[in-house]
């Protein structure tokens, strides 16, 4: 089940770094079109675009965090050849990664309530919290999602049942 809530979280991470793509290539396609053939110039979609940018930038590294996609170091992995090693600083890794999104996640938060009455210049209709809740929001995702690969890697590597392990060593030998 939890897998399952995992994979619709990953996908609507993926979709909406699609969609905020599609509108920041949009409006940017409008403002060309207006400046080249109507000559008026639409002051608004320059500092949206912007504020879209940022959500695109978030949800694509909240999607890249569910797919394990982000680039690592592995000079430690390969300078050592400690098969436990490895496994110990993967889990370490997870747990740093955790911290850090749980802490800009927390501040996030805490920016977005001070910053929840203040309204963008050029649209200023628009409250500036929506920009902001990208924090919370992606990095509550990176969250969700690094806690799973924790999961996993402690389930793969230090959870097994023995009949799995003794598959495994078999599968080794063979």
């Amino acid at each position: 089940m939890l897998k399952k809530v995992i994979g619709i979280l990953g996908k609507v991470s993926e979709i909406m770094a699609m969609i905020t793509l599609a509108a920041m290539t949009s409006l940017v396609l409008f403002q060309i079109f207006n400046r080249l053939f109507f000559h008026i110039t639409v002051i608004w979609t320059e500092e949206f675009c912007r504020y879209i940018f940022v959500w695109m930038c978030l949800f694509s590294s909240a999607y890249c965090m569910y797919k394990r996609g982000h680039i690592s170091v592995s000079i430690l992995q390969e300078v050592f050849h400690d098969k436990q090693f490895v496994k110990v600083l993967n889990i370490i890794v997870h747990v740093i990664i955790i911290i850090f999104c749980s802490v800009v996640t927390f501040y996030g938060i805490r920016w977005c309530i001070k910053c929840s009455n203040q309204y963008m210049l050029s649209i200023p209709s628009l409250k500036i919290v929506y920009v902001y809740s990208a924090l919370p929001i992606c990095f509550g995702l990176m969250v969700i999602f690094e806690i799973w690969h924790l999961i996993e890697d402690l389930n793969k590597y230090w959870f097994k049942k023995p009949a799995e392990k003794q598959v495994q060593k078999a599968e080794v030998k063979a």
